[in-house]
């Protein structure tokens, strides 16, 4: 895959595989916890909620393997009874069950395994009355999601052909504001406030515009944004 299939893949487990040794696992982690928060309304066990809340803080070092492997067990325990063609069929206890996978220890296993749920609770498949598959889920729902998952992988992994090394000048302009404004955003999850930190890279004479229009975009934006890392340098 190159610069160009990247930036319009619509195949996630090729990107995926692409990605596997070009991320960290923090990166891989936060694409899950994006992915189980798009299912987030059909999660009505606190313990599914929980593991979320868990893997996000894992993520940043603010929770340990321990907190993580007692959440992992406790969600999955919300879908331990649900046979496969139910998991497949029923987008709650697909959204369940990519809540049990949240917090697990490997984060590219999470990241895989809540994208393919999220297909589940988009495209459901349908079963017969004798339990014969009849569709693997309507095609254009599956497209929906995987342009979805897609987008969300180079939300958080950006360009991974061509990473771009920061200068550091920026950095301290008027007393590092750069730097708070983009802590605030990234810890609060203030994602409409990513075009003022556009604003105040282009006034500090920041060379990179890619960086300055994707923070326009109006929608898309998660944490672990690529361009709100590197400025964190959380990469």
């Amino acid at each position: 895959m190159n610069e160009d299939e990247w930036r319009y893949c619509l195949e996630p487990t090729k990107m995926l595989d692409l990605l596997k040794e070009r991320i960290s696992s923090r990166k891989f982690r936060l694409i899950a916890c994006a992915c189980v928060r798009w299912m987030e309304p059909l999660l009505f066990d606190p313990r599914s909620r929980r593991a979320i809340e868990v893997a996000l803080r894992h993520a940043d070092g603010q929770a340990s393997d321990e907190e993580m492997l007692e959440a992992e067990l406790a969600a999955f325990e919300v879908s331990r009874a649900a046979d496969f063609r139910d998991t497949m069929a029923l987008p709650s206890l697909a959204a369940s069950r990519a809540a049990g996978r949240v917090a697990n220890l490997d984060a590219f296993t999470a990241a895989r395994e809540a994208i393919y749920f999220f297909q589940r609770v988009r495209a459901p498949w349908e079963y017969s009355s004798l339990g014969q598959v009849l569709s693997y889920g309507d095609p254009r729902a599956i497209a929906v999601s995987n342009s979805m998952t897609c987008d969300l992988l180079r939300e958080v992994a950006g360009y991974p052909f061509r990473p771009w090394c920061a200068t550091t000048d920026w950095r301290c302009w008027n007393q590092g504001v750069i730097i708070e404004i983009a802590r605030t955003i990234y810890c609060d999850e203030r994602f409409k406030e990513l075009p003022i930190l556009a604003d105040a890279l282009e006034d500090a004479g920041c060379p990179n515009s890619e960086w300055v229009i994707h923070l326009r975009q109006p929608t898309g934006h998660v944490r672990g944004c690529w361009v709100v890392d590197q400025i964190l340098g959380l990469n």
